[in-house]
This record gives C-alpha cells, sequence and structure tokens, in this order.
C-alpha cells in the first residue's frame, strides 16, 4: 500500500491528510510492451492525525479532491 500526503483547507483550517491507496500501472514502449502507459490508483483509506476519518468527511474530500489525490499518486509513483 502506498501513500500520498493531501493539504486541504478545510472550513478555514489548513489540514494534512494521509492518503493510502493500490497503484498499479503498465504499458509503455520503454518495457517492450505494446499497449500505452496507463496508471490506475485505488484509494483504500484516507487519515487525520492517524485516525480514520468520518464516511460524511471522506464522501466531501472525494467529491472535490479526487483528481487531486490520484495526480499526487502518479507524481509519486509513476
Amino acid at each position: 500500500m502506498e501513500q500520498v500526503e493531501l493539504e486541504v483547507t478545510i472550513k478555514g483550517q489548513d489540514m494534512i491528510f494521509d492518503v493510502y491507496g493500490e497503484v498499479d500501472s503498465g504499458g509503455s514502449t520503454r518495457w517492450g510492451s505494446d499497449e500505452p502507459p496507463w496508471f490506475d490508483v485505488e484509494i483504500d483509506d484516507i487519515r487525520w492525525c492517524g485516525r480514520k476519518i468520518s464516511n460524511r468527511l471522506w464522501n466531501e474530500i472525494m467529491k472535490h479532491h479526487e483528481d487531486t489525490i490520484v495526480e499526487l499518486f502518479e507524481k509519486d509513483y509513476l
């Protein structure tokens, strides 16, 4: 399981969340594959100060920041 930090402002407060997920990638002619490069991440857990966040907060983070989270994983693990 891989991890990235997501920094967001919620109700005027800056917060850092630890986001955990499974990263998978493949393709690329660099490795002799005929398929184009691809990248996928399955977000498994989001924690704040070491604690799981509520389902409501999870849904709000995913609604507004899912693309950013995927970009963070892609930047760190591709």
